[in-house]
């Protein structure tokens, strides 16, 4: 059986195949057609009056089921948030794995001798699990817990205590309602490692960071990712992007590397991702 999705003229039509295996699935959609329109794209079309009344019809219905009340948002929500960095984090780390190096040239050592790694480095995978043993059994000695949902996000306190640590390798992003209570908890990791206070916080993993407390509004900017990404693909400052030299399957995975990018840039910013 097919079924045919008339939309307005905004994002075009869309044709449906009844497949018993898989449900509805899509068989003939035009290229540049938007299939997941934002509410203002929404309201912008034809169909805007359909879009309204249906609109209209989800919030009566959750206002009638008593979802919620109206009132000012709370000044303890007002959250501080710094972020520190660990200097040279992986080199803090006592390997427990047997190792071994070739002698970079130019070191000084008899022939037919290695070098036994004794602490971590970067780009060893070991490095990575290690300093994460290492950073939850700190964390966990000052009173923080992970979050089982979550194993990057660590909990201390509750209510208007309440203390969370985002940590990425050996970046960290620390968020709670007091600024004292900020310097405090950064002072915590801060004593045990050498570690980089990059207060005031403008940027965190990539993700530049707006915050205008007058206004009480914080805005993420991925811009200087989104360019570094391009940067990278594109040659000698044409737009075309680069793709792997050789056959037709190496330029393929150049493709899907950087669609699933740029997959991961569309989702990045969404506090609902």
């Amino acid at each position: 059986m097919e079924i045919t999705l008339g939309l307005d003229k905004h994002y075009g039509t869309k044709t449906w195949i009844d497949d018993k295996a898989f449900g509805l699935v899509a068989m003939d959609v035009k290229a540049g057609i938007n299939l997941d329109p934002t509410i203002q794209e929404a309201l912008a079309g034809e169909n805007r009056g359909l879009w309204e009344e249906a609109r209209q019809k989800e919030l009566d219905g959750l206002e009638a089921m008593s979802m919620w009340e109206v009132t000012d948002l709370p000044p303890v929500q007002d959250w501080e948030a710094d972020s520190i960095d660990v200097k040279q984090a992986y080199l803090n780390l006592n390997l427990h794995h047997n190792i071994y190096l070739k002698p970079p040239i130019s070191t000084k050592v008899h022939p037919g001798k290695v070098f036994k790694l004794i602490k971590g480095l970067y780009g060893l995978k070991q490095s990575g699990q290690e300093w994460n043993i290492k950073l939850d059994s700190h964390l966990r000695r000052i009173g923080f817990y992970c979050m089982l949902s979550a194993p990057c996000l660590y909990m201390r306190g509750t209510g208007n205590s309440i203390t969370v640590i985002m940590a990425y390798m050996d970046d960290m992003l620390i968020a709670l309602p007091s600024c004292r209570e900020v310097d405090h908890t950064k002072h915590e990791i801060m004593n045990k490692w050498g570690t980089e206070d990059n207060s005031p916080i403008k940027e965190f993993l990539g993700i530049k960071i707006i915050w205008d407390r007058s206004k009480r509004s914080m805005s993420l900017d991925l811009a200087a990712y989104v360019k570094a990404v391009i940067g990278a693909r594109c040659a000698g400052g044409r737009k075309k992007l680069k793709s792997y030299e050789g056959a037709q399957e190496s330029q393929d995975w150049a493709k899907r590397e950087l669609k699933e990018e740029f997959t991961e840039i569309s989702s990045r910013n969404d506090p609902m991702a």
